[in-house]
């Protein structure tokens, strides 16, 4: 019986071993798989400097006030969102600038319960098409903030 306790060993540890090998490859490949990018930018010249507009994050026809530029991107999947304040003095300017979209070229965006807060406390929904990406914009005209959502079509 000795003799077997050993190679019984072995396969128990083998065992073990595997498991834990593969709980970690499980754990890299799921936390992994959503590979999110963060950027802040104090102002629009910062952002472009950083080249944000060239990569398509965010479109460069964001207000020329625009400050506090937040961006999370998710590269795996090529969607953006983030939010930035501007001079309201710059709102008619920024909206005449956004070309009007179908709702079929948002639809893959979906709705988000944010979207719905949003609206309910005065935002106004716009969408910028530019270059196969589709940005959802909410604008508060009165506060010069913007959230925006944005992915490709």
């Amino acid at each position: 019986m000795k003799i077997l306790r050993h190679p019984l060993r072995f396969v128990v540890a083998a065992t073990l071993i595997l498991a834990v090998s593969l709980c970690v490859l499980f754990t890299a490949v799921i936390f992994g798989a959503f590979d999110t990018v963060e950027n802040s930018y104090q102002t629009k010249e910062d952002a472009k400097a950083d080249r944000l507009f060239e990569r398509g994050w965010l479109p460069g026809i964001i207000p020329n006030s625009s400050s506090d530029i937040k961006v999370s991107s998710n590269l795996d999947i090529n969607t953006s969102c983030g939010s930035f304040n501007f001079n309201p003095k710059e709102l008619d300017e920024f909206v005449r600038s956004i070309k009007a979209t179908t709702e079929q070229d948002t639809r893959l965006m979906g709705e988000y319960p944010r979207m719905k807060f949003l609206s309910d406390r005065g935002y106004v929904s716009l969408y910028y098409r530019y270059n196969g990406t589709v940005w959802r914009f909410f604008i508060h005209p009165d506060h010069g903030h913007c959230e925006y959502w944005a992915h490709n079509i």
